[in-house]
């Protein structure tokens, strides 16, 4: 039987994030824990398009020296805690052991991006596209706020792999979930209302989610045994729409 129900707003609090502002730069520093991880120090507006950026409108800092990649869309090791981009365009980009933290991320494109030993933790993502995304184990979404957000396609697998996702204590109320292999993926106490889960592939994870109500489901969704559709008041749906 599911627990209690009552899939409210996150109780996590969300300190105020960095403001960027267009069109300027700044040299940043190195992470303050003394690690290769290097601190996102480009001030781009929040709706800032990483597809199209010249190379010349951001700079970088990696390990004390100013570095900008051959790829303006690789975050790659970068340090991107509480910033403040909303509506950007990253897609395609790559994430791999980036941290996030308490990041906007709200109706920012991710598409096809790439996550790989991701922190994702309390950021928010309401909106947000991140489709066809490839989530290579461990990352975690611990307390994220994903609402409405669209991860049609996406990818928590791995072969072999023996570290663990995290999707825990996270919104997904009304996300958009079709086809998504979560893989080994802890889910608990997570709240997937109203989220869309036909072809979803939930049968390899672990925890029990805190709601599922009017979840919708079909013959290709697979769920872990311990949940039964009718128990979480889930919906089962046909074709499509």
């Amino acid at each position: 039987a599911p627990p209690d129900q009552n899939g409210g707003p996150s109780a996590n609090p969300r300190p105020e994030r960095r403001q960027l502002v267009p069109g300027t730069t700044d040299a940043g520093s190195t992470a303050d824990n003394g690690s290769s991880e290097a601190r996102f120090s480009a001030k781009v507006a929040a709706g800032a398009d990483f597809v199209t950026l010249p190379h010349h409108a951001t700079r970088w800092s990696y390990n004390d020296k100013g570095h900008l990649p051959p790829n303006r869309r690789d975050f790659k090791e970068t340090d991107l805690s509480y910033v403040d981009l909303r509506g950007a365009n990253l897609r395609d980009a790559n994430f791999e052991h980036s941290t996030l933290r308490y990041a906007d991320l709200r109706d920012a494109n991710l598409q096809d991006a790439v996550f790989g030993w991701t922190n994702f933790e309390n950021v928010d993502m309401r909106g947000a596209t991140l489709s066809g995304t490839t989530m290579a184990p461990p990352v975690s979404f611990h307390g994220a706020d994903l609402r409405g957000a669209d991860l049609q396609g996406a990818d928590f697998s791995c072969q072999g792999c023996t570290a663990m996702s995290q999707v825990m204590t996270s919104l997904l109320n009304g996300a958009d979930l079709r086809g998504v292999d979560f893989g080994w993926t802890i889910i608990a106490d997570s709240v997937f209302d109203d989220a869309d889960l036909r072809g979803a592939n939930l049968a390899a994870t672990t925890g029990l989610p805190k709601s599922m109500r009017g979840a919708l489901y079909d013959h290709r969704t697979r769920l872990p045994d311990t949940i039964d559709p009718s128990d979480w008041q889930m919906i089962y749906a046909q074709g499509d729409n």
